[in-house]
């Protein structure tokens, strides 16, 4: 049975926020792992070139923008994986944003103490302000 993010139910403990947890090595990839019933992306012949006015400037958006645009999508209270995150917003899969903007913005706002994320795959984010 998969369970939707709309109903992840997780103990307050598995939490965390502020201090940054080992990211190095094979680690790095643990956040690509999707989750059941994260979104796909369009089919190639039916993306929408506008779908995100700035899709098409993700080198010249900066991480302090990012973080703002992640916080204000997170703003509802779904947990989400980066890989749901980075479809919603870019219409891109996760391994496509590893190591760019979003993904720094990411691991900044949870550094903030501002989103938090589960500890076991697949990684969930949330924001800590609801």
């Amino acid at each position: 049975m998969d369970e939707s993010v709309e109903q992840l139910q997780l103990e307050p403990g598995e939490w965390v926020t502020g201090k940054l947890v080992d990211r190095s090595g094979t680690s790095n990839y643990i956040v690509l792992i999707r989750a059941p019933g994260d979104p796909d992306r369009t089919p190639r012949g039916a993306r929408n070139r506008d779908r995100v006015g700035w899709q098409h400037d993700l080198g010249k958006t900066t991480v302090k923008e990012w973080k703002e645009i992640i916080l204000q999508h997170l703003s509802d209270g779904v947990a989400r994986t980066f890989n749901r995150i980075g479809v919603e917003l870019l219409d891109k899969t996760a391994d496509t944003l590893l190591g760019l903007n979003p993904e720094r913005a990411l691991w900044s706002l949870v550094e903030d103490g501002r989103v938090a994320h589960t500890l076991r795959a697949p990684i969930y984010f949330r924001s800590t302000s609801l």
